[in-house]
């Protein structure tokens, strides 16, 4: 998602797209949809900071996992959670914005339905929508073309039908609204099987050896899309299907492990107090981890604290990472052609302009990353602070990818003229550490140990009835 043209495209198709689907009772006001504050905290969070998962594709090997827990003992404990009511156990998912064109293939009839009139109840096949003001065209198999006002919604009866779009297969149901020149599409699907395009994806696919750390994603991914539910209720969707909230690659992207995580934890969320906990994640913390208002600004969460996240010998548990240590190198001249280009985005103070001076760490935060960095420049000097250092040190490679983390070392190198940093962790650090936590379900902890490290002082709860 890029700010500008879609921006206030959205605005409109958004919200059009509210008066057809069911509000839920908000925590709080929620921020506009986003161009780039997020997520959803307070202003001067980034949510590309959120790194969700990006490196489990190419996971390497993780210690052998240590005999499971008592499956008894675990039922008994999870019999016991208290209930927590929600508003609702539905998830809107924003799959596609401003398309031009929506193709729709359906092995099972569904219906088409505009407001409270139903217009065609067995489509099946391939269904494509192509907008027009305020009306789309609408050509199905079987069918003559015809017209219907938007916003509209596509749903099977039973709501098992699986749904393909271009690029995505989803259960539940497809709301279509205008947005500019084009559609945005909102599936909306039940949390559970939601989790189930989220869980493997932002985990990786693994096996039985590392169910518990599954299980302990399931429940902090389940937390945040409930949280994001209660903070978007006034809003037409709740989550993105991007690394803006969680990734989900809908029915497509289950996997027998990950289900298994996620129906042994059912319904389960994360609390402080009386409230659902914003559950963030990361891939590796470097053993670690970050307090939030350290890193955004924000107010701080007493589940949001620095955790020192290494086992009795000393070693990180999220050792096995590729990103356990890292480093990465400039010439001069690369790194002052990156900070002119990215570092006035990133700054939180002066400015940068010709020839590179002085690269320095000015403070650091209680947990070791970098708080504040200064870059001298021929004229001006430039400031970095929080998580912001990633997006302005970027990599020199194509991409111009951000750093890894902001727990790294700056040093000249041995040949005058080229800058190094080194450092540890992928991510901004904050909350559960992915990585750590595989390490300790290999180690034998359970999922709720493994949730009560990251998120001190949190208590589990299991979803009740919905509120009516």
């Amino acid at each position: 998602m890029r700010p500008g043209a879609l921006r206030s495209a959205l605005a409109c198709g958004l919200a059009a797209l509210a008066s057809c689907i069911p509000p839920a009772a908000s925590l709080r006001p929620q921020p506009a949809p986003r161009p780039l504050p997020a997520p959803a905290l307070a202003p001067g969070v980034v949510p590309d900071s959120l790194d969700f998962g990006l490196v489990f594709r190419a996971a390497g090997p993780l210690p052998a996992a240590a005999p499971p827990r008592s499956a008894a003992a675990a039922t008994s404990a999870e019999s016991r959670l208290e209930p927590f009511a929600l508003p609702s156990r539905s998830v809107r998912v924003l799959v596609t914005e401003s398309s031009r064109r929506v193709s729709v293939r359906t092995g099972e009839p569904v219906s088409l339905l505009a407001g409270r009139r139903q217009h065609h109840e067995r489509l099946a096949g391939r269904i494509v929508l192509e907008p027009g003001g305020a009306e789309a065209r609408v050509s199905a198999e079987g069918e003559r073309p015809f017209s219907v006002s938007l916003p509209c919604t596509l749903q099977s009866a039973s709501g098992a039908a699986l749904l393909s779009l271009d690029s995505l297969s989803c259960r539940g149901s497809l709301v279509l609204a205008a947005a500019g020149a084009g559609l945005t599409v909102v599936n909306i699907v039940d949390i559970e099987e939601y989790l189930r395009g989220v869980v493997p994806l932002e985990l990786g696919v693994r096996d039985a050896r590392h169910l518990e750390a599954l299980k302990a994603q399931a429940v902090a991914a389940r937390t945040y899309a409930c949280r994001k539910v209660q903070e978007r209720a006034a809003q037409s969707f709740d989550v993105y299907a991007t690394v803006a909230d969680q990734v989900y690659g809908g029915a497509a992207a289950a996997d027998s492990v990950s289900d298994r995580a996620i129906r042994e934890t059912a319904g389960v969320v994360a609390v402080y107090g009386d409230s659902l906990i914003q559950a963030f994640y990361h891939s590796t913390c470097g053993g670690r981890t970050a307090a939030a208002h350290e890193v955004w600004d924000m107010a701080p969460r007493p589940y949001l604290v620095s955790v020192d996240d290494r086992d009795g010998s000393g070693k990180p548990w999220c050792a096995a990472s590729h990103y356990a240590h890292w480093s990465v190198s400039w010439s001069r001249e690369q790194l002052a052609a990156i900070l002119a280009r990215y570092g006035a985005d990133a700054s939180c103070g002066g400015s940068f302009g010709g020839s590179l001076g002085r690269l320095a760490v000015v403070s650091r935060s209680s947990c070791g990353r970098v708080a504040r960095l200064e870059a001298a420049s021929a004229r001006g000097t430039l400031e970095l602070c929080g998580d912001r250092v990633r997006f302005g040190l970027r990599r020199p490679e194509a991409g111009s990818a951000i750093l890894p983390s902001s727990r790294f070392e700056v040093s000249e190198g041995e040949r005058r003229g080229r800058v190094t940093v080194s450092g540890s962790g992928y991510g901004h650090g904050v909350g559960l550490c992915q990585y750590g936590a595989l390490g300790r379900a290999a180690a034998g902890q359970g999922y709720a140990q493994i949730l009560q490290a990251y998120y001190p002082g949190v208590q589990l709860r299991r979803i009740g009835a919905a509120v009516r």
